[in-house]
């Protein structure tokens, strides 16, 4: 989808352009779950969970909280890329500039991101302490993987692409399973 955005800091149309709340329609759908459960069972064995729906846990960036566990805030991407997107900053349709998710989370309230790509079936978790620190020291070499903007209900998110190894070489500590597909019996 392409969609035209007034002229600020990302001046022309994007062909990368994601609508939010389409996507997390999309993200809160089964098939999501049948890749993160497992990916959780395979890193936290025993742990019982609890999905948050509630928007204002959700804006501090908790979705997931595990029973003597870390916290977890899920991505979903519905193409499989060679990256991560990091949320940088939130423009406002009034103009006004917040900081994305990046500058926001809290090690107390986010231990780990679960980054899913679902055709992959690929669940990737990321340690949000380890990718701070980067993000403090490669801010701005890996904002140039940007902007790509995202369509918010009253503001525009902008994010920047970061490859999976430069994440190994900046030392942010990830790791990622791929969920087999179901066998399916005759």
């Amino acid at each position: 989808m392409t969609v035209a955005r007034k002229a600020t800091s990302v001046t022309a149309v994007s062909p990368k352009v994601h609508e939010f709340l389409e996507e997390l329609k999309k993200s809160e759908n089964s098939e999501v779950y049948s890749l993160i459960m497992p990916a959780i069972q395979f890193w936290w064995p025993g742990v019982n969970w609890e999905v948050i729906t509630d928007r204002l846990r959700q804006k501090l960036g908790v979705d997931m909280l595990l029973q003597d566990a870390p916290s977890l805030q899920y991505k979903t991407r519905w193409k499989t890329y060679d990256d991560f997107l990091i949320e940088y900053e939130h423009e406002h349709d009034d103009g006004h500039l917040r900081p994305g998710w990046i500058e926001e989370y809290q090690p107390e309230n986010v231990d780990w991101i679960i980054y899913v790509q679902v055709p992959a079936r690929k669940v990737t978790r990321v340690e949000v302490l380890s990718l701070k620190a980067a993000w403090a020291i490669y801010r701005p070499a890996w904002r140039l993987n940007g902007p790509i903007p995202s369509r918010n209900p009253s503001y525009w998110t902008n994010n920047c692409a970061v490859s999976w190894a430069e994440l190994e070489r900046a030392h942010v500590l990830c790791d990622a399973i791929e969920i087999p597909r179901p066998s399916r019996l005759p």
